[in-house]
């Protein structure tokens, strides 16, 4: 039997569909927010007291230095807190795990996209509970 014109024209919009429907749901499965992604729950279970020890425990590559060398050394990673600068990783000493709600780490592209330049060693992304 021939799928026909309207056929060909729907098979992609079902597979796309049927692609992120499973993507999706995946990634909210399980109690890990992934790579890229701290959540609130796992922040409870941490036996830290700072939002720095849980990072470096949980995700420590997001504290690393890294992209192109410079004459000055690896770029750093930069915080943000509620979408405002804060500086290097040593900010997240400041923070206690009871108030974020979740941290997320944009890699360096990402983030000069959302930020602009001088943040290509990626962004550690932090949202409170305020």
């Amino acid at each position: 039997m021939p799928i026909g014109r309207l056929g060909v024209l729907l098979l992609p919009a079902v597979f796309v569909t049927t692609s992120c429907a499973t993507s999706t749901q995946s990634a909210s499965q399980g109690r890990s927010g992934g790579r890229y992604l701290i959540t609130a729950e796992e922040l409870a279970a941490a036996p830290e007291r700072n939002l720095f020890d849980a990072v470096q425990r949980l995700r420590p590559n997001w504290l690393r230095p890294r992209g192109t060398e410079t004459a000055l050394g690896h770029v750093p990673v930069v915080v943000y807190v509620d979408g405002m600068r804060r500086g290097g990783v040593d900010a997240l000493s400041s923070l206690r795990l009871d108030e974020v709600t979740e941290i997320r780490f944009l890699d360096g592209p990402d983030a000069t996209t959302r930020y602009g330049i001088n943040v290509g060693g990626g962004v550690i992304e932090v949202v409170t509970k305020r």
